[in-house]
């Protein structure tokens, strides 16, 4: 949507308000109730400043056309209300991946109910001897993996993992991106270590 601009700087709160609940429900503007909308303008009434600042114009002007979620707006305002509107979102996609990232520390490198995803982890690569060595993890990755995933620790292998028959690789090198399955034998390492359980 691209939406009318009906907000500007100086406006009164109490002005601001009844224009959003007048223009909802209108082309090019969000559709709503009452039973949902009214509970989140007494919300907003207590967040924004009186008058509004052009920042908050602007805000409610992207709520209103659809462009962003009303969730946004009360996230802003009371999370973070001296970023402007449009710092706000790479702000908070920031604060997301470093609380993804943690949280991945946090477990050792597991996924829920797999504490021990990491054990019997490779010394060094069979390839090229680097120690850069991480996990590939099957099936479809939660946000905490895909963000360990573009911090170097894990590798994607796909949704669909291969049939153990056909050899499933364990591990990665992250140096010369080798991959190979979780038998050491095979390329002459010791044979007694664990490779740890599968990520399926």
């Amino acid at each position: 949507m691209s939406g009318p601009k009906l907000f500007s700087a100086g406006l009164s709160l109490h002005r601001a308000l009844a224009d959003f609940q007048a223009n909802v429900n209108l082309p090019d503007t969000i559709f709503s109730r009452d039973h949902w909308l009214i509970p989140r303008l007494d919300q907003l009434s207590s967040l924004l400043s009186d008058p509004i600042t052009a920042e908050q114009a602007t805000a409610l002007d992207d709520v209103l056309s659809g462009r962003r979620f009303m969730r946004d707006l009360i996230e802003w305002l009371e999370s973070a209300p001296t970023l402007t509107w449009s710092q706000f979102f790479p702000f908070r996609e920031s604060r997301r991946r470093e609380e993804l990232w943690a949280e991945w520390l946090h477990s050792g490198g597991s996924r829920p109910g797999q504490k021990q995803y990491v054990r019997g982890k490779p010394v060094v690569c069979p390839r090229c001897g680097s120690h850069w060595i991480v996990p590939v993890l099957y099936g479809y990755p939660s946000e905490v993996a895909e963000e360990a995933a573009l911090r170097g620790a894990l590798a994607m292998g796909g949704c669909c993992p291969p049939s153990p028959v056909n050899g499933r690789n364990r591990w990665c090198c992250k140096n010369c991106r080798f991959r190979w399955p979780g038998k050491f034998e095979e390329f002459g390492l010791n044979s007694n270590r664990s490779t740890g359980p599968s990520n399926t």
